[in-house]
């Protein structure tokens, strides 16, 4: 007897679409991230959650444009994964009227092998604000043609750590790279060409420290 061939049901945290949607049940990477955070907070202790990707789909390069703001992470006990299927494959892109990611209210982020870009603030953090009590971890990422007042590329005011990562290409008055006032750990990572009145790499303000292994700054 031949037996039928299925796909289980994608996983609550799948992102089956490039879309940006708020809908329950579109299979947008928002969608995923507003689930994560309604879990995280009516669950006691802390919720670790991954988000994936569709196989098929993501099979190919792919980017996916924000056009609904920022993505809120938000929970004080998410421990969010974001990771390319394929690093280098995976893009967020903002329309130029917002950052990409908002971290705060002591949740954690980890993102792998993307790439963010065209996000744009007039306040803080281009690409990526993460706020006090709160964390971020990078790897392999890539962080260009962001825009702000305070960080072109990331803001932060809580942890950040990055390794493997390239800060590039990215704008503000103040941190053209980074702007940091809190905990910043850069390990074999490059910040280059970007621009700024103040800092145009990385600018650190007491009594924030700023921990540098192996990096290029240029």
């Amino acid at each position: 007897m031949a037996l039928e061939s299925r796909r289980l049901l994608a996983s609550p945290y799948e992102v089956t679409t490039t879309l940006d949607s708020t809908v329950n049940g579109s299979g947008s990477l928002r969608e995923a991230i507003l689930l994560a955070n309604s879990n995280a907070s009516n669950t006691t202790g802390v919720l670790d959650v991954t988000i994936t990707f569709d196989p098929t789909l993501f099979s190919t390069p792919q980017t996916l444009p924000l056009t609904n703001g920022a993505l809120l992470v938000n929970a004080p006990n998410l421990n969010l994964t974001i990771a390319a299927p394929v690093p280098g494959d995976l893009t967020i892109q903002s329309n130029g009227t917002d950052r990409l990611f908002d971290v705060l209210g002591g949740a954690s982020i980890s993102l792998s092998g993307l790439t963010l870009t065209g996000g744009s603030t007039t306040t803080i953090g281009g690409a990526l604000e993460v706020l006090s009590k709160s964390s971020a971890t990078l790897s392999d990422c890539t962080i260009s043609g962001n825009t702000a007042k305070d960080g072109g590329g990331i803001y932060n005011n809580g942890i950040l750590k990055m390794s493997g990562c390239t800060i590039e290409g990215n704008s503000a008055k103040y941190g053209g790279g980074i702007w940091g006032n809190s905990k910043t750990t850069l390990i074999d990572s490059t910040i280059s060409g970007n621009s700024a009145v103040e800092g145009g790499g990385l600018l650190n303000y007491h009594p924030g420290h700023a921990y540098l292994t192996n990096d290029t700054i240029a």
